[in-house]
């Protein structure tokens, strides 16, 4: 090739890549739909000149190619038969260009459409780390929805203060109401009614956005978040519906550090955007009376931000931000709200819920309650004796009549009813204290001292209890510790008006099992059995929980039965001996293992149980005091015991209050004059009266043992435990008085403290703890002097290596490394053979990782495999090796990928469950189908080696093996797409995708970030197979009406996106397919109000005039009506949509404009050339063989921009004008 055509193909590539640049510049900017709109109409003038020297470029390579096949051609007389077909190929070559540089719109539209997704991906990846959302609000407004009968709270709509708030008259509404009447409920028919609206009416012109929280005292994030995580979650909320909010919030939040106080959180993620006109919010805030009054994050806090929605103190501002603000609690908090909000004299929109007000929605709530009695017809008088009481009684409660029912239930007889019926006392409290005394004369055996324990821990734990911990809890309680039975059952069924039991899917298991039988399905009958290591339990509800952790007492039905309840400084003190048991007395067998159960909440709590004892210690026996005092002397003095407990534990525990709150019990003690007979006791309890602090010195020299001389502990945690205690004792300045990092003083003299020998290991740990403080000179002293004293000591070597690589020192930290390995390979450690393999695995990922940030890929991968070959390599860093594989051009590295993959599957995964290939399967499992995803490099490498059949049952066994909801539906999403897309096994996908949806309908209105992405990715392909179901099998079938059924309660339970206009950009197809099955069972009105609204947007895309837009909004068209059965209308507007290339052939996946004989399938909507029509697969999801439109012989494009529609030529603007007035839209 002449240098002149050389250098013409880099001019055609650089162009191509200025092309590509200008686009990816623009998507940066936020203007991708001024761009697409000025670079199709050809307005863009940068974009035009790049066009036309590509063109040039192209022509005059071309002219170029053929003067050079001219030269040669005079050159080699004797091959003018080759030249002539080279001289053709060439020709065809470039005509190929030609087409090139006309795809180049195509292309280029296909790469901006990737960086979009890209960005908007990365912005939600930083967003979560920014906000770390939990998934509380959405898993209670799904469990609100579930039990919440339909029509509750509608008689709010007809308050004019609550209309008035609507209309953002009122930007602040307060509800109040007394305990279990409802305030929940009515929170959750705001939150529907305004979520449903928003996403009817965004998009065209009313971007309202809506986002809610539940308060609850019983919560996990409502001790720990309060508004703080609130204003967070609710942020969370907003960005997944709302595009503009999330880049607004994006450009503002760079950390977590932007929203780490509530009025950070408050003016970053809320006044900032919503305090532009136009971008109206409604917020909803329930239980408030349920957060902290004080702190950084309680309600004092966030009421002092309501001025900004009032204009309390400043009333020359023009405008307030449009957040709508409705907050629900108990009254006597109206008083505060009013004053923060207003001042003393100001009124404040505010609406009790009395009894009057929510009886229609009480009176519904009862007529359930007597339906699941199951009293036949006979017994009407007792319905209606039952309806008059609890109406009478309840005074408007919900809670009371629900806890009225549990009572019912439990009688065998009339006379039995009647008689509860005449003794149910009025209040919430009273009520509870009569269903204990139920349970008082309905358990036997030992279940009445079961039910007090788990009372007592669930009204004292810290957080709520897993229900493998509580079932540990039990076992402790057992001499034996025998395991209780059916402990789930019990707690579902028995105990259901008092506990709940929530999955970590967000699910209550009784939810669940009720809405199963609704489904008149027996797929799903084992499916909601909870693990209990991911399954928590708490109260049923704020009042329930509240009267327990209040300790109102015990009580029985006779004096010779067992009490039922909580005595606070009784179960205070149970749970703290417990949880000092645990550390102390493990036990053997069963009660060992109950102890490892719950050793992490016992390490993390104790010290929290032993305060709230401390507040009983009047109440406390001398014996039971004394048995506290012998537990907690041997947890703070004894070497093996502090190591099972006090790692963890940060320096800032060891203070003069934690210490004064310890002795307190020793002193109390020695107040009673209780003889001890223990010399170490007696020592302990005289350190306790004079110096307190001191009882921390053992614990101060085990970290000094562990940090300084062991191998695992971190050096620069124990080292601050280790100057806190020193600075103590001595009186000295205490860590909260000093810098961070720790002087390097500190850091010394705390080394120094405990005197222990400076062995090349201390040296070794200290050099560590001083490298992570940014003392690298003192650092590198330190790791010298310890190779100095231990050649061989591989583990100071290494740290020294880390230290040269954080500095930039690659090749010395490569050349320590490379000494550790003939060290490693040297020494004879039999008996150490898997530390041994080990430390080569750490030394070998340390080069490779080392190497792959020099670019230089083929050692990294030389490395990479010596890591793995070790035989102990672990995720991450097997994946990371993969993805270096996978990276490589070489095609041989799929068939390396499937035999790592296969090596994982002989190898024992963590704690010996399952293999480690499951274990790296149920990491980052979703299947993302592009590199560097997992699941495409395992799929890819799998379908590549002819072993998708292999991976599959790899999949399976990583189901079975899952010890999580979540996990488990995810790894069957998985499944379904490795099975369609890489393995072409459609068969075997429709059971799954049945299961799978069966799953997420449960879910009903859950926003569960996990679940909505389930039902995103199978949404098409479970509305497809429920409309061949129904095809297949006709009216009148019960098929028909299961999965019609289905259908309409997936879609139901809400497919993102949920907002319109982004369902329609984004192709979810359900609602067509929703309308497709309802037109087959003979429902074509219900078919046309359910794709009503989608005509509409389609309408509004083909109005705009952007041509990207006008196409999408044209195969929509084209959906619609073959869900409507209108074939020769769907007909007629697909040729028009083929004729602008639209469409791709389904098959090969290239353009159809240029082929005839294409044919679209009614049912899936596929589209085959005439090329691929012959060779076509048919995947089962759609009906045998499909059923096609042929549209190859319509000659329906009779000049430019018309067709023939309805057996008349017409304009595409004349088409959907008629299409206009047929639907009604203005």
């Amino acid at each position: 090739m002449s240098t002149e055509l050389e250098e013409n193909f880099a001019s055609v590539l650089a162009t191509v890549l200025v092309m590509i640049a200008y686009f990816t510049k623009s998507i940066r900017r936020g203007r991708l739909r001024e761009l697409i709109a000025r670079f199709l109409m050809g307005e863009d003038q940068k974009l035009k000149s790049l066009q036309q020297d590509l063109d040039q470029y192209v022509k005059h390579g071309a002219e170029l190619v053929l003067i050079e096949i001219k030269n040669s051609m005079n050159c080699i007389g004797d091959q003018t038969t080759k030249t002539s077909a080279q001289v053709e190929d060439i020709g065809h070559r470039t005509k190929k260009i030609d087409v090139s540089v006309e795809n180049v719109k195509d292309n280029t539209l296909a790469i901006m459409d990737l960086i979009q997704q890209q960005h908007h991906s990365k912005r939600d990846d930083d967003l979560y780390d920014i906000l770390k959302p939990t998934q509380s609000p959405e898993n209670k407004l799904a469990s609100i929805q579930r039990t919440r009968v339909s029509g509750t709270g509608d008689w709010l709509q007809s308050e004019p203060l609550f209309q008035r708030w609507l209309r953002q008259d009122e930007s602040l509404l307060w509800i109040a109401g007394n305990p279990g009447s409802g305030k929940t409920f009515l929170a959750t028919a705001v939150v529907s009614s305004l979520l449903n609206e928003a996403a009817r009416r965004n998009g065209s012109g009313h971007d309202t956005s809506v986002g809610f929280f539940f308060f609850d005292k019983t919560g996990p994030y409502n001790r720990v978040g309060g508004f703080h995580q609130a204003l967070k979650d609710v942020a969370w909320q907003i960005s997944r519906v709302n595009t503009d909010y999330a880049d607004h919030i994006s450009s503002q939040c760079r950390s977590w550090a932007d929203v780490d106080t509530t009025h950070s959180a408050w003016r970053k993620l809320f006044t900032s955007y919503f305090g532009s006109p136009g971008r109206p919010l409604y917020l909803i805030l329930d239980g408030i009376d349920e957060t902290d009054e004080t702190g950084d994050h309680g309600r004092e806090e966030f009421l002092s931000l309501l001025p900004d929605l009032t204009g309390k103190f400043d009333d020359s501002m023009s405008s307030h931000p449009q957040i709508s603000l409705l907050m629900l609690g108990r009254p006597h908090l109206t008083n505060s709200i009013k004053l923060a909000a207003y001042g003393k004299r100001a009124t404040m929109a505010t609406i009790h819920i009395e009894a009057q007000k929510n009886k229609a929605d009480l009176s519904k709530f009862i007529d359930r309650g007597i339906k699941k009695l199951s009293l036949d017809e006979s017994y009407r008088n007792l319905q209606q004796r039952i309806r008059d009481t609890i109406e009478a009684k309840a005074e408007g409660m919900f809670l009371w009549a629900k806890l009225m029912f549990d009572i019912l239930s439990r009688q065998r007889n009339e006379e039995q009813i009647i008689e509860c019926l005449d003794e149910a006392p009025l209040g919430i409290k009273k009520m509870i204290d009569e269903v204990l005394k139920v349970f008082s004369s309905t358990l036997k055996g030992s279940e009445p001292e079961e039910l007090n324990l788990i009372l007592a821990w669930l009204a004292c734990a810290t957080r709520p209890l897993k229900l493998a911990e509580l079932d540990a809890v039990l076992m402790r309680m057992s001499k034996s510790g025998k395991r209780v039975f059916s402990l789930e059952k019990r707690l579902r069924e028995d105990f259901a008006s008092l506990i709940v039991l929530v999955r970590d899917d967000g699910l209550s298991t009784g939810a669940l099992q009720s809405q199963s039988q609704a489904l008149s399905t027996n797929k799903t009958a084992n499916v909601f059995n909870s693990i209990p290591a991911t399954t928590n339990v708490m109260f049923s509800h704020a009042s329930i929980a509240e009267y327990f952790q209040s300790g109102n007492g015990k009580f029985s039905q006779r004096p010779y039965l067992p009490a039922i309840g909580v005595v606070t400084s009784e179960a205070q003190l149970a749970v703290l001996q417990t949880c000092l048991e645990i550390f102390v007395d493990p036990g053997e067998e069963g009660r060992l293992e109950a102890a490892q159960l719950l050793q992490t909440y016992a390490a993390q709590n104790w010290f929290y149980h032993l305060e709230k004892a401390s507040v009983f210690l009047g109440e406390v026996s001398e014996e039971d005091q004394l048995q506290i005092v012998k537990l907690l002397v041997p947890l703070l003095s004894q070497q093996p015991i502090l190591r099972s407990w006090c790692e963890e534990i940060p320096w800032s525990f060891f203070t003069p209050k934690s210490a004064g709150t310890i002795a307190s019990w020793a002193n109390f003690t020695d107040i009673h004059g209780k003889e001890v007979q223990d010399a170490t006791i007696d020592a302990w309890i005289t350190t306790c009266k004079s110096k307190p602090v001191e009882i921390f010195l053992p614990a101060a020299s085990v970290h000094a043992k562990e940090a300084l001389h062991g191998h695992d502990w971190t050096s620069v945690e124990s080292l601050r435990v280790i100057a806190q205690i020193r600075a103590l004792v001595l009186d000295d300045r205490t860590l909260d008085l000093q810098p961070d990092p720790m002087p390097i003083e500190t850091m010394m003299e705390a080394a120094d403290w405990d005197g222990l020998e400076q062995t090349a290991n201390w040296h070794r740990k200290l050099a560590v703890g001083l490298r992570n403080c940014g003392y690298i000179n003192e650092a590198v002293e330190n790791f010298e002097i310890a190779l100095h004293m231990d050649r061989n000591l591989i583990s100071a070597r290494h740290g020294l290596a880390v230290l040269y690589d954080d500095t930039g020192y690659h090749t010395k930290a490569i050349n320590l490394q490379l000494e550790n390995i003939s060290l490693l390979l040297e020494q004879d450690m039999a008996e150490k053979e898997h530390d041994k393999k080990v430390r080569l695995c750490t030394t070998y990922r340390f080069i490779a990782r080392i190497y792959e940030k020099k670019k230089d890929t083929e050692r990294a991968l030389e490395f990479w495999r010596q890591t793995f070959d070790t035989g102990v390599m672990e995720d991450p860093w097997i994946f990371q090796y993969v993805k270096a594989l996978a990276r490589t051009p070489n095609e041989s590295r799929w068939g390396s990928i499937v035999s790592i993959l296969k090596t994982l599957e002989e190898r024992p995964g963590p704690n010996g469950s399952g293999s480690y290939l499951s274990h790296c399967l149920m990491k980052e499992i979703w299947p993302e189908l592009c590199m560097p995803a997992r699941f495409y490099i395992f799929a890819t490498a799998a379908k590549k080696t002819g072993q998708t059949a292999w991976l599959d049952q790899a999949y399976q066994t990583a189901i079975a093996a899952s010890n999580s909801h979540l996990t488990t539906i995810v790894l069957k999403v998985a499944l379904t797409v490795l099975r369609k897309r890489f393995g072409g096994r459609y068969d075997e996908t429709a059971p799954l995708l049945e299961e799978i949806a069966e799953t997420c309908i449960l879910a009903q209105a859950a926003k569960i970030e996990d679940l909505d992405r389930c039902k995103r990715t199978i949404g098409n392909d479970f509305g497809l197979l429920c409309v061949r179901k129904v095809a297949e099998h006709g009216l009148n079938h019960k098929v028909t009406e299961h999965f019609r059924k289905m259908l309409t309660a997936f879609c139901d339970s809400g497919v993102p996106p949920l907002d319109l206009p982004t369902k329609v950009r984004y192709a979810e197809f359900t609602p067509v397919y929703l309308a497709y099955s309802q037109r087959l069972s003979g429902n074509t009105q219900s078919a046309r109000d359910i794709i009503k609204p989608y005509v509409a947007e389609s309408y509004q895309l083909e109005t705009e005039g952007e041509p990207v837009r006008r196409g999408i909004g044209l195969l929509w068209f084209v959906m619609i009506y073959l869900a409507l059965g209108r074939d020769d209308d769907a007909a007629s507007l697909f040729c028009f949509a083929h004729s602008l290339e639209v469409w791709c052939c389904s098959e090969c996946g290239k353009r159809t404009f240029d082929r005839e004989g294409a044919c679209i399938c009614r049912y899936c909507f596929f589209v085959f050339c005439s090329d691929c029509l012959v060779r076509r697969t048919d995947p089962t999801l759609c009906v045998a063989s499909h059923s096609l439109i042929d549209i190859g012989l319509r000659s329906v494009i009779s000049k430019e921009g018309e067709i023939l529609f309805r057996n008349k030529p017409a304009q595409v603007e004349q088409c959907l004008e008629i299409i206009r007035k047929e639907w009604g839209f203005n």
